[in-house]
């Protein structure tokens, strides 16, 4: 006797695409439901089902993801990745996106390496001050240890 699937040939279910793919349904649904990858069909029964070319269109959002590329630049980008230069320009806006995110993330790194010296250095826990040193680290401003001497009603003044 052969066994019943209701599943037509050529065709996953939501459930089997995602083991295979190694993402969760609730992932699918969610592309669904933002419109970066919606089935190709659905079962008489409501199930969503995947064909061959959801799934390619599936590698192509993981690959972007794990890239850093955010869902809203993946759906805007998805269908006019067509050709190697298409490619190409991408992938070169993702990498110029990194290497800002890079420098931010260097600077905040000095920030904080510079705001523990200082909190140290000043052997008191006050968050007014702390929140003035960042504003200065954040400016540039290279009198930010001048801060750390004054005391909260002449810092209160300065803010003023």
């Amino acid at each position: 006797m052969a066994k019943f699937r209701a599943i037509p040939q050529g065709f996953m279910t939501i459930g089997e695409i995602a083991k295979k793919m190694g993402v969760t349904v609730r992932t699918l649904q969610y592309y669904d439901k933002e419109g970066l990858l919606s089935p190709s069909a659905k079962s008489e029964g409501g199930r969503r089902l995947y064909s061959n070319k959801d799934l390619v269109i599936l590698h192509q959002i993981i690959s972007l993801k794990s890239l850093g590329f955010s869902l809203k630049d993946i759906k805007g980008r998805l269908n006019s990745l067509k050709t190697p230069d298409e490619v190409a320009d991408a992938l070169t806006e993702q990498e110029d996106e990194i290497r800002q995110k890079i420098e931010q993330l260097k600077d905040s790194l000095l920030e904080i390496e510079q705001l523990k010296t200082e909190v140290l250095q000043m052997q008191t826990v006050n968050f007014k001050k702390y929140a003035d040193i960042i504003v200065d680290l954040q400016m540039k401003n290279e009198s930010y240890s001048l801060i750390k001497r004054f005391d909260d009603d002449t810092l209160d003044y300065i803010r003023s």
